[in-house]
C-alpha cells in the first residue's frame, strides 16, 4: 500500500500500473475474484502501450470470464482485438476468442459462440500448443475448446460450413479438433449424413456433459438443434421420403419420428407433409425458415 501510494504521489504512471497489477495478481490467486477485477480494471488509466492495454484486457477477461461477467468480457475483449497488433502473442488471440465464446455461449447465442470457438487454432507446433494452454491457465482446457466448438458447430452450421470451418485440413480450427478424435468423428458422420452415429455419439457423451461446468445448462437446447438439423438435412434432397426407413435412420418408431416432423413442420424446419395412409413424407413449396435450429 505504502509503495503504490508513494507511486501515485510522484505520478510515475508504469509503477502505478505495475502496482495495480500486483494486486490484482495476488487477490485472483487467493480466490478473490472481484478484487482482483476491479484491481485489474484500475490499470486502465495507467496504460502508455498498446501491449499495456491487451495485457489490462486479457487480465480482465480472464477473471471476468470466472466470474461469469459476460458484459464485461465482452466489453474488454472488443477492446483488446481493437489493440491488437503482430507483436501481440498468438496465443492470447485464441484466448480472446474462447472467452468471447464462452460469453456467447453464456448468453444463449449458440451460433455466434461456435463462430467465436472455430475460429481458435493449436498454434505452429508443440511449442505453441504449450504457449495456449498456458495462456489458458486454469480457465478452458484445450480439449473442451474442440468439444464445445465442435458440438456447437452441429447444432449451427450447415454442412458447406461443417466442412469449411471444421473438417477441412486447412481449417484452423481442425488441429484443435484432432485433440478429440470422437468429436472429429461425429462431425464427420453428420456431414456425411450418418445421423445415427452421429446422436448415439451425443447420447454416450451426454452422462459426462452433464457434469460440465460450461455446457451442462445447454444440453437439452443443443441436442435438440442438432437432432431437428439432421432431420432437415436427411429429408433436404428428396420430393417424397419413406418414414419407416428414416425412423430407421434416426433409430426411432416411426410414431415417434411422426411426433418430431410435426414439431419441425410447426417451426417451419421442413416444407413437407405427412401422408399417414401411405407412411410417406411429400415436400411442398415454401422457404425454409428453421425456428427449431436457431
Amino acid at each position: 500500500d505504502s509503495e503504490l501510494n508513494s507511486h501515485k504521489t510522484s505520478q510515475i504512471k508504469e509503477s502505478i500500473r505495475m502496482g495495480f497489477n500486483d494486486y490484482g495478481d495476488y487477490f485472483y490467486s487467493t480466490g478473490r475474484h472481484e478484487d482482483a477485477l476491479r484491481s485489474y480494471i484500475k490499470t486502465r488509466d495507467y496504460c502508455t502501450t498498446s501491449a499495456h492495454i491487451v495485457q489490462m484486457c486479457n487480465n480482465v477477461v480472464q477473471v471476468a470470464s470466472e466470474m461469469r461477467e459476460y458484459d464485461v468480457v465482452e466489453n474488454y475483449v472488443l477492446r483488446a482485438e481493437m489493440t491488437l497488433s503482430s507483436a501481440t502473442k498468438p496465443a492470447v488471440h485464441v484466448k480472446l476468442h474462447a472467452c468471447m465464446a464462452l460469453a456467447k455461449l453464456g448468453r444463449r447465442q449458440y451460433r455466434d459462440a461456435a463462430l467465436r470457438f472455430t475460429k481458435c487454432s493449436l498454434g505452429s507446433g508443440e511449442k505453441g500448443a504449450q504457449d495456449i494452454a498456458s495462456e489458458f491457465g486454469d480457465l478452458i482446457a484445450l480439449e473442451d475448446v474442440a468439444l464445445y466448438g465442435g458440438i456447437l458447430a452441429l447444432a449451427t452450421y450447415s454442412r458447406d460450413e461443417l466442412r469449411d470451418k471444421v473438417l477441412n485440413t486447412t481449417a484452423p480450427f481442425r488441429a484443435l479438433l484432432e485433440l478429440v478424435p470422437e468429436v472429429r468423428e461425429a462431425i464427420s458422420d453428420f456431414h456425411a449424413s450418418r445421423y445415427t452415429a452421429t446422436l448415439a455419439f451425443l447420447t454416450r457423451v451426454r452422462p459426462e456433459l452433464e457434469l460440465d461446468m460450461y455446457l451442462r445448462a445447454h444440453l437439452d437446447t443443443l441436442f435438440r438443434m442438432v437432432r431437428a438439423r439432421a432431420l432437415v438435412q436427411y429429408v433436404a434432397p428428396y420430393d417424397t421420403v419413406d418414414l419407416t426407413r428414416m425412423a430407421l435412420a434416426f433409430d426411432t418408431s416411426t410414431s415417434a419420428l411422426q411426433t418430431e416432423l410435426v414439431a419441425a413442420i410447426s417451426a417451419d424446419c421442413i416444407p413437407v407433409r405427412i401422408d399417414t395412409h401411405r407412411n410417406i413424407l411429400q415436400k411442398t413449396q415454401g422457404p425454409i425458415s428453421c425456428r427449431a435450429t436457431e
